[in-house]
């Protein structure tokens, strides 16, 4: 059985110049700042499963905002409570939009 779960929590550019010789078992990048990084994006190019430090900032910030609810749910106004799963992929894609729009503009 080979790896299943490789976590790179390196800082920025340490992990650049290497190369995925296997893609197997899911990559986990905890960075988000390059984002995407070079080695999570030839990762991806070669067919493998990922996890970015984009999920991981969204994953904390919902903890967080649990955290400050008083009722130490997330609730809408109506009452409801917030489906969290929902609620990180409209949170993802804002930030996508924000991230690339930044990349593009350098």
């Amino acid at each position: 059985m080979g790896n299943q779960l490789i976590i790179s929590t390196t800082p920025q550019g340490a992990t650049d110049h290497l190369v995925p010789n296997s893609t197997e078992g899911v990559f986990f990048e905890s960075l988000y700042h390059p984002w995407p990084t070079p080695l999570l994006n030839r990762w991806r190019s070669a067919g493998g499963k990922v996890i970015d430090g984009l999920d991981l900032l969204l994953w904390q910030a919902i903890g967080q905002l649990e955290v400050m609810s008083p009722a130490g749910a997330l609730c809408k106004r109506d009452g409801s409570r917030v489906n969290k799963e929902e609620l990180s992929l409209h949170m993802r894609s804002d930030a996508v939009k924000i991230l690339d729009s930044r990349s593009m503009s350098k």
